[in-house]
């Protein structure tokens, strides 16, 4: 109330023009003469409670409408950029406006403890994350559209994979898929997919690939039944059936027919078209249909402006050279993807392209550049995102490098034994050489010191009998 009379002392304009507004002038008296300071004072005097009463109830509908459209429209903008504002002043700014809000914003308050959820779930303050996500939870009970609570449970459920707790976020996500969309909510049925994308990415990781697959089908339903025809949401889903079939099940024929319906769905334009043109390429390869795979890597190659796209299409090339026994090829591309990767900084990328090169370099004669690659990798190892498969691949290829560079035919045995199981991206390469793997690598390093110290027995020799030789020489031309 004492604010509200100091803006009216203060804003003689405002108070004379809200005051007009509810008709208390004198009938004898024009507008104009209540602007002078004695008759202003009069007319303060006479209409101060109505006109405060007036103004604060004015102030609580002003205040009614900041909450639900302006302040909650700086805070979703902020939420929607996010991943590319400057999260200090982000969190600054949000701050800010909490301070500021009063406890009848429901609407804005949810929004803005969403966004500091997310913050401090970037940060790892877990603790504080939860915090904002159950004060966010409570808030969006007020909202009639299930949105909110269905989005809510998305990040929650995320937050909890990264703490390493995959059985709770799915828990998390089923309590959201269970939550009903109204019919005409597409924001809901949208979350509601995603809930799904998430749930079955989830089970991915804890290598439930059937169960997973039956959920992005089970999202397909949903998004027939709504109707609705955004079609990344298909591209998403098809993708995550694709990966599984390529990545976990090896049925590269399933994994093809997905790919294209990602393809068939793609929007015009859209940036991931690469991305598909690429996991097309992949399926391919694997397929040994190689000139389909190069059609495809090449398209991404020629027309993406994306340089992260850049990789797998190289990498792509050179396995299709070393297919074809091309090796100098394979290096070339090789060494594209491993200076795309490097200039990126993705590690697990530069990783991979080192041992697709190292690999490369060693099929074609070129041990040592092949094992210094390798003992790149293996120097760098923390920074490698690796399964242990591909690890013992690579350790495999790092000795046998070693070996052929004191005696290429030491290695041949071994290198006919890799062929036959020869991936980065198989699991069943570990189980199939486990047991032979503790074995191979004694022999490998035993021969490898055996056939050093054999050379140096072989250099005294000749050093010995050079010295022989050199002294019949010398007796002869004395006789």
């Amino acid at each position: 109330m004492l604010q509200a009379c100091y803006i009216l002392i203060k804003n003689k304009s405002f108070a004379i023009n809200l005051l007009a507004k509810i008709t208390i002038f004198p009938s004898d008296h024009t507008f104009q003469t209540y602007t002078t300071n004695s008759m202003y004072t009069t007319l303060l005097k006479r209409g101060l409670a109505f006109s405060l009463f007036f103004y604060m109830s004015l102030n609580l509908f002003a205040q009614y409408n900041i909450c639900d459209n302006e302040v909650s429209k700086q805070i979703e903008e902020i939420g929607l950029k996010y991943q590319k504002l400057d999260k200090a002043k982000l969190k600054a700014e949000v701050d800010s406006l909490l301070q500021i809000l009063p406890d009848s914003c429901h609407r804005s308050l949810m929004l803005a403890n969403i966004v500091l959820a997310r913050y401090y779930k970037d940060y790892s303050t877990f603790d504080k994350a939860d915090q904002h996500f159950d004060t966010a939870l409570k808030l969006s009970k007020e909202d009639p559209d299930n949105k909110y609570t269905k989005h809510l449970l998305s990040l929650r459920a995320i937050m909890k994979k990264v703490q390493g707790e995959s059985e709770k976020a799915i828990d998390i996500l089923d309590q959201g898929i269970a939550i009903p969309c109204h019919q005409d909510s597409l924001h809901c049925q949208k979350y509601d997919i995603a809930l799904r994308i998430n749930k079955a990415s989830m089970l991915i990781g804890i290598n439930k690939y059937e169960e997973a697959i039956d959920i992005f089908l089970e999202g397909e339903k949903k998004m027939k039944s709504y109707g609705f025809k955004d079609s990344i949401y298909y591209v998403s889903l098809y993708t995550g059936i694709g990966n599984i079939y390529t990545n976990n099940i090896s049925d590269h024929e399933k994994a093809l027919s997905y790919r294209r319906k990602c393809l068939k769905y793609m929007p015009k334009g859209h940036q991931a078209t690469y991305r598909v043109y690429n996991n097309l390429g992949t399926c391919f390869v694997a397929l040994m249909n190689y000139d389909s795979a190069a059609y495809y890597y090449n398209k991404t190659i020629e027309e993406t402006k994306n340089t992260r796209d850049l990789i797998i299409p190289h990498q792509g090339i050179g396995s299709i050279e070393s297919q074809k026994k091309n090796f100098k090829k394979a290096i070339i591309s090789y060494q594209k993807a491993l200076d795309v990767a490097s200039s990126l900084g993705r590690k697990r990328y530069i990783q991979t392209s080192r041992g697709y090169l190292g690999k490369a370099l060693y099929l074609d004669g070129q041990y040592e550049s092949a094992h210094n690659q390798f003992e790149n990798i293996f120097n760098n190892i923390e920074g490698y995102d690796h399964e242990d498969y591909e690890l013992e691949y690579l350790k495999r290829y790092a000795y046998l490098s070693k070996v052929s560079l004191v005696d290429p035919s030491l290695s041949m045995d071994i290198h006919t034994h890799m062929l036959f199981k020869d991936s980065l991206n198989n699991a069943e390469t570990k189980l199939k050489l486990d047991e032979s793997s503790g074995r191979l690598l004694e022999q490998i390093l035993r021969d490898s010191v055996e056939m050093q110290v054999l050379l140096k027995e072989n250099e005294a020799e000749k050093v010995k009998n050079y010295r022989l030789s050199t002294a019949l020489l010398i007796t002869g031309l004395l006789l």
